[in-house]
């Protein structure tokens, strides 16, 4: 099963024990009072409160480092323009900023965007240890499906689909987040991302990928593993599992990597249905010019089953899977 993403921030800003000013969101009635460090992976995460409304938000911060705003900051702010319930919404940006950290100030820049109070997808599979059954799964697989497509359709390549970019929202919807390696079209600009090891297409891997649309179908046929098995990554870029290097039985298409997968995960022969193991080849063929579109994706056998609806999720992941904020 795939471990936690262990990232290191890339500024030394220490833990804060109290934090801060307000700030006062232009064009709005949004007065935020930032509080406590919720995560603290490539980059600070704070939760920051409405003092009006006592909504939250969260804001991510990016250190500055010798006056210079960071690169990754500047690349995720243009991401505030783009609405879609399976996209972050990001609320508000500032390039410049102090942030009163054990009474020193930090100059910063940072994004305010919603909160997701249920985490991310790699909390809920890997440290809550809950497993979707099929319906749930493709249910959340059309939420990303259906987020992909509309970047796609705005000239937006994510390039970083994984289960801890995807966030679980308030009412407990998919949500795709960090856009701060992300591809924009119209700019012209090379891809730079690399993807992120066991989830990118080999092509981006390389660096030589020439439809950023089709990296992220790849990934996304991960995401689809991940959210059938409850975690577990269909193979390994780093060693073998087990004895067994699952990447080459991949390659070939062979039986023996639902065989040994079904072995290594303690399921039954007859866990992975033909329909799902059709869908998911298909997206993640090494030949991108082989691989699945997502209108491909959406024509599928596997994707058109059952799913539930807004309401009856929310029912089944208080009840069943007892997901709280």
């Amino acid at each position: 099963m795939i471990s936690s993403h262990q990232a290191t921030p890339l500024s030394p800003v220490p833990t804060p024990k109290s934090l801060f000013c307000n700030r006062l969101i232009e064009g709005s009635n949004i007065e935020v009072k930032v509080l406590n460090k919720i995560d603290a992976g490539k980059f600070f995460i704070f939760l920051a409160k409405d003092v009006h409304t006592d909504k939250n938000y969260a804001m991510k911060v990016f250190p500055q480092k010798d006056g210079k705003i960071n690169e990754l900051y500047k690349n995720e702010k243009k991401f505030m323009k783009y609405k879609h319930e399976h996209v972050i919404n990001i609320i508000d940006s500032k390039d410049d900023y102090f942030i009163m950290i054990d009474g020193v100030p930090v100059k910063c820049s940072y994004v305010l965007m919603e909160y997701a109070p249920h985490k991310d997808f790699l909390n809920m599979l890997l440290e809550r240890e809950i497993t979707l059954d099929d319906k749930m799964a493709r249910t959340y697989f059309h939420q990303l499906i259906e987020g992909l497509e509309y970047l796609h359709s705005q000239g937006v390549y994510h390039l970083d689909i994984k289960l801890d970019n995807l966030l679980v929202g308030e009412d407990y919807q998919l949500k795709i987040a960090d856009f701060d390696i992300s591809y924009i079209k119209e700019e012209g600009s090379m891809i730079t991302s690399r993807g992120t090891k066991c989830y990118r297409a080999p092509e981006l891997a390389r660096g030589r990928c020439a439809q950023p649309e089709l990296a992220d179908v790849f990934s996304a046929g991960v995401l689809l593993f991940n959210l059938k098995t409850g975690g577990f990554i269909p193979y390994s870029e780093e060693k073998s599992s087990r004895g067994v290097d699952f990447y080459p039985l991949l390659k070939e298409e062979s039986p023996k990597f639902w065989e040994f997968h079904c072995l290594y995960q303690k399921k039954s022969p007859d866990f992975f249905d033909e329909e799902f193991k059709e869908l998911f080849l298909s997206m993640v063929k090494t030949d991108s010019t082989k691989r699945a579109t997502i209108e491909d994706v959406k024509k599928s056998k596997w994707y058109n089953g059952p799913i539930y609806s807004k309401e009856e999720m929310i029912e089944i992941m208080r009840s069943k899977y007892a997901v709280v904020a």
